[in-house]
């Protein structure tokens, strides 16, 4: 007979969970953390389900187990078209204001469902934006939707639903998105499926916003009941990552009971009937932050590109490029604590005669980046590349800004412009595989990832993988592996 598990025991489980995935089970939720271990135990290779507890208690899931273990403890709950008002309002007024200015600057659009659970929410989305854009194709459209459950990732990809998932609603009966299959099982089109891309992502990790997984610069964001399972402090964290997500003058959607957590300096309520959005109004108003070494330069509203500073003096003293370093590395830790505007102050007074002045510069430009501004960052690169003509990572950067202005031509050209100064710049085979998959050519998709598998070999898997903004190596191992699962499925 298995022992019991002790509320010692579950309270030390509770704890690392909420660090490691942000969801909260006080006391009046465990019963359903002990449901939910004892389901995943036999999964996560335990025979009981106080081995297993044990395990998380002292924090030594691997991802691969936590992948598992995630599906048995988080809310599945989604259907076609849910909360007919806000769709209603996206299809006739919000949508609409945003595809006419999107269409007369540069017919990019970039929306993210976080938290998507099985896509229909994503799907729904992407069923509004066939009915408003008649030119889709000639788009530079991001449709992200992202979960930490891969069960409910891969029902997603799958595409195929009962009718319990249209609830409300007749959209399963529109031939222009679905095709009905036996026992009253409906897909949706390809046409419709290739608009959106699932890929995994914990919302209580550090990995976002990036230019690496397509959450920056985003225009619309919605999460809603997603951080309400989350602990407060947690929830909090992540909401400020989403937030700095948003692009200036996007919108955020939660739900009611998430409320709260959106920060009223930063967004402005818009109320249409029983539906509240937020649309970015400013910058965000971060903490003060100790004076950096070097005098604050004064920024100007708008940021423009510095000109350029004649060369830096070769002979600049050990302890000049030694306080520049310190200096850069200060600004490098609040850039990643999405601190931009104390981030920006540092690195621009180091991009005249600095030693360090490709490193500031490089910082500014993923700080264009992430804020959106990515002819500003496409600026900064080209400064990185004309000072540096053979340093692989200002070709990577551009690769990236191009890449997120939907000029993937022109960004596969730079990537492998980075893999002929560093065949193995393991990133950058990671992207390139990306970009091939994304048009549809498997198997080039499949050469750049085995390569990437061939380099992470001889990290260490705790190593962080070089400009993939702290990607370990066993996760982006975890990520490409997946991927091309994924591609043999299909």
């Amino acid at each position: 007979m298995n022992a019991p598990l002790t509320d010692q025991l579950l309270s030390r489980a509770s704890a690392w969970l909420t660090e490691a995935i942000g969801l909260h089970f006080p006391p009046a939720r465990w019963r359903d953390l002990r449901r939910g271990i004892a389901s995943a135990a036999p999964a996560l290779g335990f025979r009981c389900p106080l081995d297993c507890t044990e395990w998380i208690a002292q924090g030594r899931l691997s991802p691969e187990q936590l992948d598992r273990l995630a599906p048995h403890l988080t809310v599945s709950e989604t259907y076609f078209f849910r909360d007919t008002a806000l769709f209603q309002y996206l299809e006739s007024v919000l949508l609409p204001d945003l595809i006419q200015k999107k269409r007369a600057g540069g017919m990019g659009l970039r929306l993210w469902c976080a938290g998507c659970c099985t896509g229909e929410e994503a799907y729904s989305l992407a069923i509004l934006l066939h009915r408003l854009i008649p030119d889709l194709p000639r788009w530079n459209l991001s449709l992200l939707a992202t979960d930490i459950n891969v069960d409910a990732l891969a029902k997603a990809r799958e595409g195929c639903y009962s009718l319990w998932s249209f609830r409300g609603t007749s959209a399963w009966n529109d031939t222009r998105y679905f095709t009905a299959g036996p026992g009253k099982c409906f897909t949706v089109r390809p046409e419709v499926r290739a608009a959106v891309r699932f890929e995994s992502l914990n919302l209580a990790s550090s990995d976002y916003p990036s230019l690496l997984n397509g959450t920056s610069n985003i225009d619309v964001l919605i999460c809603r009941n997603v951080l309400m399972y989350f602990e407060p402090g947690a929830a909090n964290r992540a909401m400020a990552r989403l937030a700095d997500a948003i692009s200036e003058e996007g919108w955020l959607i939660v739900a009611p009971s998430e409320l709260p957590l959106v920060d009223k300096a930063q967004f402005a309520p818009v109320h249409r009937e029983s539906t509240i959005l937020h649309q970015k109004s400013g910058l965000r108003l971060h903490t003060p932050v100790p004076p950096p070494i070097a005098k604050p330069f004064p920024r100007p509203a708008h940021r423009p590109v510095p000109p350029a500073r004649p060369a830096a003096n070769p002979n600049a003293s050990p302890v000049d490029r030694a306080d520049a370093e310190f200096a850069l590395s200060n600004a490098e830790d609040l850039f990643a604590a999405h601190q931009h505007e104390a981030a920006w102050d540092i690195a621009v007074t180091f991009t005249g005669e600095s030693p360090a002045r490709v490193r500031a510069m490089r910082l500014l430009a993923r700080i264009c980046a992430d804020q959106g501004r990515l002819a500003e960052a496409q600026d900064w690169c080209d400064r990185i590349i004309a000072e540096d003509r053979v340093d692989p990572a200002g070709y990577y950067l551009r690769a990236l800004v191009l890449r997120e202005r939907g000029l993937h031509i022109e960004a596969g050209d730079a990537l492998r412009q980075t893999l002929y100064l560093d065949p193995d710049f393991i990133i950058a085979h990671f992207t390139l595989g990306a970009l091939a998959h994304a048009r549809g050519d498997a198997a080039t998709a499949a050469r750049h990832w085995r390569n990437t598998i061939r380099l992470l070999g001889r990290c260490a898997p705790e190593a962080s993988v070089p400009e993939s903004d702290g990607l370990s190596a066993a996760r982006l191992l975890d990520i490409v592996e997946s991927l091309m699962e994924r591609e043999v499925a299909i």
